[in-house]
């Protein structure tokens, strides 16, 4: 790790950063601390935002956030909702869009960043922020294959419907890209 992510004016970033988030969205973050880094507080502060909106739709106290951590290389949002489906779904989707935000911007600073490994860690890291104990990160795959990838998601619902949805980057939303009924032949 880097000397100046343990600086205290880093740390000082990372706790003002918390505290603003979870004054501004004290029923949803519940107290909780984010474990990772600054660079990716803005998506946090959108997904906020956006579960803030969908939950006028259903119940604020039936949301439950669990954790927010960086795992391999991206973010990773844990939590539960103990109300409708509809309202559970939708918080599914902006949820998977701000973890797919997360693989392209670098969990440091916020810039556009690819998905590096350095130190036994898979990280996402800018060309500033590349580096490990002063040795450049290996882009891994390569930035051309992680331009090219498109992450996609697919549910199954209790009612036997499915769907798959993918993340479209240039729009920078998630879209329904095949949806049916499960075979119930079993």
């Amino acid at each position: 790790m880097e000397d100046w992510l343990c600086s205290k004016a880093y740390e000082a970033e990372h706790e003002r950063r918390n505290e603003e988030i979870r004054s501004r969205y004290p029923d949803l973050v519940q107290g909780h601390l984010f474990s990772c880094h600054v660079g990716w507080f803005d998506l946090l502060e959108r997904l906020f935002g956006e579960i803030a909106d969908i939950l006028k739709d259903g119940d604020v106290t039936k949301f439950e956030l669990r954790q927010v951590k960086q795992k391999f290389g991206s973010l990773r949002f844990y939590w539960r909702y103990r109300g409708e489906a509809e309202v559970r779904d939708r918080i599914n989707l902006a949820v998977f869009a701000a973890e797919c935000r997360s693989e392209m911007t670098c969990e440091i600073c916020g810039k556009p960043g690819l998905q590096r490994v350095g130190g036994g860690w898979l990280s996402t890291r800018c060309n500033d922020h590349g580096t490990e104990r002063g040795k450049p990160m290996v882009v891994t795959p390569p930035a051309e294959e992680q331009a090219a990838w498109v992450p996609e998601m697919e549910r199954i619902y209790a009612d036997g419907r499915y769907a798959r949805y993918a993340y479209d980057r240039e729009a920078d939303r998630v879209v329904l890209v095949e949806e049916g009924v499960t075979d119930d032949d079993d």
